[in-house]
């Protein structure tokens, strides 16, 4: 799990859980298996993210991959009640841009187990055939125009 459900409750008020984690009208408390829940969910989303440059499990913490996991946790707790506004839609795009670029290796989590480090910034290039690869379309060009 990148957060934890303290993590929720340190991030927004209590009555936005109250409404937005339960189905009953004028919830006493908010809804904590159904948090957990988007916890656990959002924290495969961002595994099938990652899984791609880093083995899994990570070794360490990151703060970045905990508010990412927050931001979408609390983006997903929003569209059970309402559909998003602008400012709510740009911390969930934000969130997938930060998870985008740590697959791509635009950014690095300090983990020591990057899988293409040694190659992120190699290019590569290969020769299949010794032969021209305009196979004379070159001529065919100059002799159509007169060149």
């Amino acid at each position: 799990m990148y957060c934890r459900l303290e993590d929720i409750y340190n991030a927004k008020e209590i009555k936005y859980l109250l409404s937005t984690s339960n189905d009953i009208d004028n919830p006493s408390t908010a809804d904590n298996a159904i948090i957990q829940a988007l916890i656990n969910n959002c924290s495969d989303f961002i595994n099938d993210y990652i899984r791609v440059r880093y083995d899994l499990p990570l070794l360490n913490t990151h703060s970045t991959l905990k508010q990412v996991c927050i931001d979408l946790v609390v983006y997903e707790l929003l569209k059970r009640k309402t559909i998003p506004n602008n400012d709510e839609l740009f911390l969930y795009k934000n969130a997938i841009d930060i998870l985008e670029k740590i697959r791509s290796g635009k950014i690095l989590l300090n983990e020591g187990n990057d899988i293409d480090a040694t190659q992120s910034n190699k290019s590569t290039f290969s020769i299949t055939k010794n032969e021209s690869i305009f196979n004379g379309t070159i001529d065919k060009f100059k002799k159509r125009f007169e060149i």
